[in-house]
C-alpha cells in the first residue's frame, strides 16, 4: 500500500480551493432560486463568471485579500498579471460618477454590463478605489480626506437592473456605491421582485450588504412630471407650477413651495422609516435645481435650494456642457451644488480613465502647448481646442468667449504666462484665483490701459486702472499674471504694467482666458501656450520673456 505525505501548506492550498468551490456553488444556487430570471440567464451567468476570473487578478496584487483567495488563485494558475496601482497622497478633489441603468440593450442612459465592467475594472486597474457616502461628506465638510485616487460612485432611479447588475461586479472588486431611491417607484407602486425598480425588500438588501448607501431622489409623486397648462403640457415636476385641472389654474406661490417641501421631506422620512437608516443626501432629479430653461415658476431655484437646505445637508447635480464649475468636488464647495459626472455610456474603460485624467487637480509648475487636451472647459462664447492651440470667439449673440482649466482650483501662489494671437476686439483678459464665474481676479488688456477687477459673488471691484503706453504685437503676445497672497500684478512680456492688492477670500483658484468686446460678434483670439510656475520660482522665468 502506498501514502501520499501531504504538507501543511498543500492541505491548507486544498482546502482553499474547495472552500472557495463550494461558496461559488452556493452564490449559484442562491442566485437561481431568488434572482429576477433575467438575470440568470447563460449570458447572465457567463458574464458573472467571466468577472470572478479577472477580479482575481486585481485580488492578487492587492494587499487587503485574505489567505484564502490567494491561494485558491494559486492552484487555479492564476498569475496575477495585472498590477494595481498605489497612491497614498491625500486626495485633493473627488470626482462622482453617475449612472442610470445597465441594460443588455444599451442606450442615452444605459450601458452594457460588459461595458460597465470595463469601465469599472480600468479604473481599479488605474488604481482608483471608491468611497463612502460619509467618507465623501467629510472630504466636501473640510473634515478629513481619504488617501489616494479615489471617486464616489452613483446611481439614479433605484433601478432593479443596475442593482443586480452592478452589485456583483462591486463585490468583484471590492468596490463601494450609492444608490438615490425615488420612493413613490419602490415603495408605494405596484412593485414585485421582477420589476423596473427595486422593492422594500431588494434596497433592505443593498443596506445589509455593507456595499452601498441610500440616498433620496425625492418622492417623485407624479413620475417626475406635472402638467403645467390647461393643454396638459409636460414639465418638470420640481421646477414648475403644477395646473390644477379641477381648479382650472396654476399652483399658487404656496401651494406650489409646500409640493417641493412635500417632495424632498416625505422621501427623506420614508427610506429613514422604512430602512432603519439616516439619510442626509440627495440627488435632484433631470439634475433640474429650477435651473431648467422651460419652467413656469421664476423663483424655482430659490424655492427649491430653501427646501433642500431644510431637509438635506448634501445635494448632487450633474455637470453640464458649458460650466462655471469645475467638474470635480473639492473641500468648501457649495454642499447643495455637488457635481457629478454622468458617464458616457459609449466610452471604454480607457476613455473614463483618461477623462477623470483631465478633471482631477493638477500640481505645479503646469506647462500647455495643447497637443492635447487637458481638461480647458467652455465657459461662454465659442471654445474649440484644436491641436496646438484653443480658439476662443464671440458668438452672434455674445461679446466675447471665455475658457479656465480644470484641477487648477486649489493653486494658490503663482505667475501665469500665455502666447495669445489677438485677432479681433478690444480687450484679453487673464483670470487667476478662479473659483466660480463669480469669485476669481482678472488682469484685462487693451485700448492703452490695463486694469486688474476683483469678482466677489458676482460683485465686481476696480482695483486698478492704469495708462498703458506699450504697443502691443497682436500675434504671439506674452501676457502674464502674478498672484501672491493678496499683490495682483499684470505683465505684458517681462514687464509690470499694472499693481493691485486683492481680499483674502479670493486665496485660491485657478487660470483662464477670455476676449470680449463691447460688440457681439466681434471678438476672436488663440491661446498658444500657457506656463504656469509657483510664485517662490517665478523670477528666472519672468527674465526669459520678451521686453516689448
Amino acid at each position: 500500500m502506498y501514502y501520499t505525505n501531504f504538507s501543511r501548506r498543500k492541505v491548507f492550498l486544498f482546502s482553499s480551493l474547495i472552500t472557495v468551490l463550494f461558496g461559488a456553488l452556493a452564490v449559484t444556487t442562491f442566485s437561481l432560486a431568488v434572482l429576477p430570471q433575467k438575470y440568470v440567464s447563460t449570458q447572465w451567468l457567463k458574464h458573472q463568471l467571466a468577472m470572478a476570473t479577472d477580479a482575481f487578478e486585481y485580488r492578487l496584487k492587492s494587499p487587503d485579500q485574505g489567505g484564502v483567495v490567494l491561494a485558491a488563485a494559486s492552484l487555479l494558475g492564476l498569475n496575477g498579471s495585472v498590477s494595481v496601482a498605489s497612491d497614498s497622497s491625500p486626495a485633493q478633489d473627488i470626482p462622482v460618477l453617475l449612472y442610470h441603468g445597465i441594460v443588455d440593450n444599451p442606450d442615452r442612459f444605459s450601458l452594457a454590463p460588459e461595458e460597465f465592467w470595463d469601465q469599472m475594472s480600468a479604473l481599479k486597474k488605474a488604481g482608483y478605489r471608491t468611497i463612502t457616502l460619509q467618507e465623501f461628506e467629510d472630504f466636501v465638510s473640510g473634515k478629513s480626506a481619504p488617501k489616494g485616487k479615489v471617486f464616489l460612485l452613483t446611481f439614479d432611479d433605484g433601478r432593479t437592473d443596475s442593482y443586480y447588475q452592478a452589485d456583483p461586479v462591486l463585490q468583484a472588486l471590492g468596490f463601494h456605491a450609492v444608490m438615490f431611491i425615488a420612493t413613490q417607484s419602490s415603495f408605494v407602486r405596484p412593485n414585485d421582485f421582477d420589476s423596473y425598480y427595486l422593492n422594500q425588500e431588494s434596497i433592505q438588501a443593498m443596506v445589509d450588504s455593507g456595499r452601498w448607501d441610500i440616498g433620496s431622489h425625492t418622492v417623485q409623486e407624479t413620475g417626475g412630471y406635472v402638467p403645467i397648462d390647461a393643454a396638459g403640457t409636460q414639465g418638470n415636476f420640481l421646477s414648475n407650477k403644477k395646473w390644477l385641472t379641477d381648479a382650472g389654474r396654476l399652483e399658487t406661490d404656496a401651494e406650489y413651495a409646500a409640493r417641493v417641501q412635500y417632495e424632498l421631506t416625505y422621501s427623506k422620512s420614508e427610506l429613514e422609516r422604512r430602512l432603519g437608516i439616516t439619510i442626509t443626501a440627495m440627488s435632484y432629479p433631470f439634475s433640474d435645481f429650477g435651473n431648467q430653461s422651460i419652467n413656469n415658476q421664476a423663483s424655482a431655484e430659490a424655492v427649491i435650494r430653501a427646501a433642500v437646505k431644510d431637509t438635506y445637508d448634501y445635494a448632487f447635480r450633474q455637470t453640464t456642457e458649458k460650466t462655471p464649475d469645475f467638474i470635480s468636488n473639492y473641500p468648501a464647495g457649495d454642499p447643495l451644488q455637488l457635481r457629478r459626472i454622468e458617464v458616457d455610456t459609449s466610452w471604454s474603460g480607457d476613455q473614463l480613465v483618461s477623462y477623470l485624467q483631465t478633471v482631477r487637480s493638477k500640481s505645479l509648475p503646469y506647462a500647455d502647448s495643447f497637443s492635447e487636451d487637458t481638461g480647458w472647459l467652455d465657459n461662454w462664447g465659442e471654445v474649440v481646442f484644436q491641436p496646438g492651440s484653443i480658439r476662443l470667439e464671440a458668438q452672434p449673440d455674445t461679446t466675447g468667449a471665455f475658457t479656465f482649466l480644470d484641477g487648477s482650483q486649489p493653486w494658490q501662489n503663482y505667475f501665469y504666462s500665455t502666447t495669445v494671437d489677438w485677432d479681433e476686439g478690444g480687450y484679453v483678459s487673464l483670470i487667476a484665483r478662479y473659483q466660480n464665474s463669480g469669485n476669481y481676479i482678472s488682469c484685462t488688456f487693451g485700448a492703452g490701459r490695463v486694469h486688474i477687477d476683483q469678482n466677489i459673488n458676482g460683485a465686481v471691484a476696480v482695483l486698478t486702472d492704469q495708462y498703458n503706453s506699450i504697443d502691443l504685437p497682436r500675434k504671439g503676445v506674452r501676457l502674464s499674471m502674478y498672484v501672491d497672497d493678496n499683490l495682483v500684478k499684470c505683465y505684458e512680456g517681462s514687464t509690470a504694467v499694472a499693481t493691485g492688492y486683492t481680499i483674502s477670500t479670493l486665496d485660491h483658484g485657478g487660470v483662464g482666458v477670455r476676449v470680449w468686446d463691447p460688440d457681439q460678434h466681434a471678438a476672436a483670439g488663440s491661446i498658444t501656450s500657457v506656463t504656469v510656475i509657483p510664485a517662490e520660482q517665478a523670477t528666472d522665468f519672468k527674465n526669459s520673456l520678451p521686453n516689448y
